[in-house]
């Protein structure tokens, strides 16, 4: 396919195909670059999450399995306009990133007397990142201890948070163990 027409093809392709049950907003642009050395197109993907994440207040639990199946789905659609996995670089980007993050941490912050009153010698909390897991469709928290707890509190930490806080099944928690 001429190059000029791959971009609106295939963005009507994904309009009609991939994200006609989600209504997201999405960019695809063209550009070489020596970095990524097998294509040169850049899928941006806008996510809600309100929508997109168990945590949000108008989470739609198709979210889950779309956001499963969404990059495969694109790559099953690129053979029609001459493109591979290896010519388009997907990525997500999630609107109002630190409110979402900030509404996350809260309900961490919410939950932390009864983590302490159920884990034993727990140390204590310094700080609580959360954001975008890197361009993943996910959000990550990451706990900072004044000292590395322990393999079974992380074990108990882990558990009780999603006892807890059901709604955190779709968050990447790292507990700062390598």
């Amino acid at each position: 396919m001429n190059e000029n027409r791959i971009i609106p093809h295939l963005t009507k392709l994904l309009k009609n195909l991939i994200f006609k049950d989600f209504d997201l907003d999405f960019k695809l642009t063209h550009k070489e670059n020596e970095l990524y050395l097998h294509g040169d197109y850049f899928l941006t993907i806008y996510l809600d999450p309100e929508v997109m994440c168990m945590s949000g207040d108008e989470y739609n639990p198709d979210a889950n399995k779309f956001l499963y199946d969404v990059e495969e789905n694109i790559f099953d659609v690129l053979p029609y306009v001459g493109l591979t996995d290896l010519d388009v670089m997907v990525s997500f980007v999630y609107l109002n990133e630190k409110e979402f993050s900030n509404k996350l941490s809260g309900m961490i912050n919410g939950i932390l007397p009864t983590l302490y009153n159920r884990i034993d010698d727990l140390p204590k909390f310094n700080n609580i990142k959360t954001g975008q897991h890197g361009e993943r469709a996910e959000f990550k928290i990451s706990f900072q201890f004044d000292q590395v707890p322990k393999m079974g509190q992380i074990q108990r930490l882990y558990e009780n948070i999603h006892e807890l806080l059901p709604t955190f099944d779709d968050v990447y928690m790292d507990f700062g163990v390598i």
